[in-house]
């Protein structure tokens, strides 16, 4: 069976030794693997780092390519997404993404409107932004300081344009707050799935079709053994809890 990594990305900040020591591990597992159950063991491997406190790009992209080579690609789809939330310009993880996307039939999703005018949005990660809307806010009453010490209308002009920069950059933080900590997403992990139309397999089926693997779905009521989800379009239906995987720290 072949396996497709493009890049290893290397350990960034946060890990400790012990961290890092796991992670070379698993690092050597998965470029070891040579089966299905190799591949998924290795995958475990780095999600087993991923805690409460802890949260990395690197090791998502490796857990994503690691599903890839099992060809669990909503698992795959799921890790490259929470990747791409952290490092919304790295070329590896969305080359990555976009390819788990083909294998499992699914689309490219359509760039949000807003995301089009205020095109920068895209490339800037949550964090980044929020770094951004601070400083430009200290900036601009910084020169709104020194305009009413000094009295000068320039200083003055740069703030209100600062002030102006910052209310644009807050909109995307904003959205992005109630995207990451308000709202849960996942991605269906299973092929043919059947979702239900209550909480136990004992309920119809809630579609015509099973859903197909990597489909993305937005979580509305957890369960412990079932999810209630909304698929694209406002369709909602029961999902088992062992069915999928979430986008994000869940």
């Amino acid at each position: 069976m072949s396996a497709v990594w493009i890049l290893v990305l290397v350990l960034g900040s946060g890990f400790d030794d012990a961290r890092s020591s796991r992670f070379v591990d698993a690092v050597r597992s998965a470029h070891g693997a040579s089966t299905t159950q190799e591949c998924e063991a290795a995958a475990r491997a780095f999600e087993a780092l991923l805690d409460a406190e802890f949260d990395s790009a690197e090791v998502r992209f490796n857990a994503g390519n690691a599903w890839l080579a099992a060809d669990q690609l909503g698992r795959a789809i799921a890790q490259y997404e929470t990747a791409t939330r952290m490092r919304p310009r790295d070329a590896a993880i969305a080359a990555n993404l976009a390819l788990a996307r083909r294998r499992a039939g699914q689309v490219e999703p359509e760039v949000d409107p807003l995301d089009s005018i205020v095109f920068w949005q895209r490339w800037l990660s949550y964090a980044e932004k929020a770094r951004v809307t601070v400083i430009g806010l200290v900036f601009a009453f910084g020169a709104l300081c020194i305009a009413t010490w000094t009295g000068r209308r320039a200083w003055r002009r740069v703030g209100l344009v600062g002030l102006a920069l910052v209310a644009v950059f807050a909109v995307g933080l904003v959205r992005d707050v109630v995207e990451h900590e308000w709202t849960t997403r996942g991605v269906v992990a299973r092929n043919g799935e059947i979702a239900r139309k209550g909480a136990a397999a004992e309920f119809a089926a809630a579609f015509n079709e099973p859903l197909p693997e990597g489909t993305t779905f937005r979580v509305l009521e957890q369960r412990p053994e079932w999810i209630h989800v909304e698929i694209d379009g406002g369709l909602d239906a029961w999902l088992p809890r062992a069915a999928v995987a979430f986008i994000g720290s869940n």
